[in-house]
């Protein structure tokens, strides 16, 4: 008798055990801190990363002036002579968009600021000022982007022409990557 009450006492013990440590489990399961996914394409925490672009396209070549008192890099100038591509599902803005530039063959984004400055609350994010142009037509501009070791990527955002119907934003947005 003495031993069936001992196995019953060790049992119990046991069970409340076990479900003491399920339910702390549980709690803390509830509290993990979710681990951020680790991004493919090595990104360097706070660069620019854009939103779904209208376009995306790679640089023939650029500019650059050192920004004084630091090690910076201003992207000043931007030539795109290869085409830019759609990305978006309104492939009528993108055709009116080409449209407008008369189907240009060669882009440029020419800043109208010396430098470049860091843009508010981003870290290894800088902003310009300037014009995007294809053939004879030109449009206010501003240039967000990250510079790495041998690359830049970032986004050309242009004011959207009055005279476009196939969208109401008021930008369109032009990814850009270039390469020493």
């Amino acid at each position: 008798m003495k031993n069936l009450f001992y196995n019953l006492i060790n049992i119990f013990l046991t069970i409340i055990i076990i479900s003491c440590t399920g339910n702390s489990e549980k709690k803390s399961s509830s509290t993990e801190i979710p681990v951020k996914e680790i991004s493919v394409h090595n990104e360097v925490e706070g660069t620019y990363e854009s939103n779904r672009p209208t376009f995306s396209s790679i640089a023939s070549s650029y500019t650059t002036n050192l920004i004084p008192d630091t090690e910076q890099v201003s992207i000043n100038q931007i030539t795109i002579s290869n085409k830019l591509d759609c990305n978006s599902e309104n492939i009528n803005l993108c055709n009116e968009l080409l449209a407008f530039f008369k189907n240009a063959t060669e882009f440029n984004f020419l800043a109208t600021e010396e430098f470049a400055k860091v843009d508010e609350g981003k870290k290894n994010v800088y902003i310009i000022k300037g014009n995007f142009s294809g053939g004879d037509r030109k449009v206010n501009a501003t240039f967000l982007y990250s510079v790495h070791a041998n690359y830049f990527k970032g986004n050309i955002i242009i004011d959207t022409p009055t005279e476009f119907s196939s969208t109401r934003d008021k930008i369109i947005s032009i990814s850009v990557k270039g390469k020493k």
